[in-house]
Order: C-alpha cells, then sequence, then structure tokens
C-alpha cells in the first residue's frame, strides 16, 4: 500500500474535475502525469489538498487538505475533460473516506503551513516555502497518518 497527497483544484460550478460528484468517485490526470496515476494501486490511501486557485475561474480555494479516501481499481481512460488547455483523460477510482463539508470555510482544512509543519518532522529540508499545490506527492506511512489524524480533528469540530 502506498500513500500520496494529491493537489486539487477549487470547486466551481459545474465543473467535473471540481470537488463536486465526480472528484468523490474518481481522481484525473492529464497525460503528462500518466506516470503517477499508473503507480497508484487499489487500497493506496490519498489525502487530496485544494489549491488556492482554479486556473481557469479564478474561484478561491481553502490551501488545505480536505478530504483523504482509498483507490478503489486500476488507472482507467476516460472521456476527456479539457481545463486551462490540460486535458484530463486518465480517471483513478477513489472512494472518499472523510472530508470537510463543502459548504464550510477554508479554515476547517488542514491549512498549508500545519501541513509543511507536520511533514518537515519527517522531512527536515523541506523549506517553510514548500508548496503541494503543483504535484502529487508520495508520502510515508507515518506522514499520512498524522495528516489524516489531523484531518478527522478538523471534521469532527
Amino acid at each position: 500500500m502506498k500513500y500520496w497527497l494529491e493537489p486539487r483544484w477549487p470547486p466551481i460550478d459545474n465543473d467535473p474535475l471540481g470537488r463536486g460528484a465526480e472528484v468523490l468517485n474518481g481522481l484525473w490526470f492529464h497525460q503528462r502525469k500518466r506516470h503517477v496515476a499508473e503507480k497508484m494501486s487499489v487500497g493506496d490511501k490519498v489525502l487530496l489538498y485544494e489549491t488556492g486557485l482554479h486556473p481557469d475561474t479564478r474561484a478561491h480555494g481553502a490551501k488545505a487538505i480536505v478530504a483523504w479516501g482509498s483507490v478503489t481499481g486500476p488507472p482507467e481512460p476516460c472521456a476527456c475533460e479539457c481545463i486551462n488547455g490540460k486535458c484530463f483523460n486518465i480517471r483513478v477510482p477513489f472512494e472518499v473516506k472523510k472530508h470537510i463539508p463543502w459548504h464550510r470555510t477554508k479554515q476547517d482544512g488542514i491549512p498549508l503551513d500545519t501541513v509543511r509543519q507536520i511533514l518537515q518532522k519527517t522531512r527536515p529540508h523541506w523549506s517553510d516555502r514548500a508548496t503541494v499545490a503543483r504535484t502529487t506527492l508520495k508520502l510515508q506511512p507515518k506522514e499520512f497518518e498524522a495528516l489524516r489524524q489531523e484531518l478527522e480533528r478538523h471534521c469532527g469540530r
């Protein structure tokens, strides 16, 4: 089993790649990130980090971890959804186990500063300016568990 931190754009109306119904059953990748999708296996655990800005609409996001779940199937080709010049045509089936209710504010997720503090415990080379918004990050089991527990605490508020 592997552990991942996957960035997601903030939700927008009618966006199948946003934080609506579609993201609840899949992780979406464009062709250049196919190698990441192919490393994912059934049972892998994934934390979803919502980025600060949607590139098409400029919708503001939480800059926080807002959900976690498990991969439920192998990567599969899907109909191409193009957003901001990137065509997302690979879907990894995914089931959300816990998430911040979508209507709540960005203070309800695990903010980027807290994510950095937790990851710096096992990655001392990480700076206070390190970002998780651009690429999928493979986590160690104890990193995933620390972040998952923090999310569970935030979901219980």
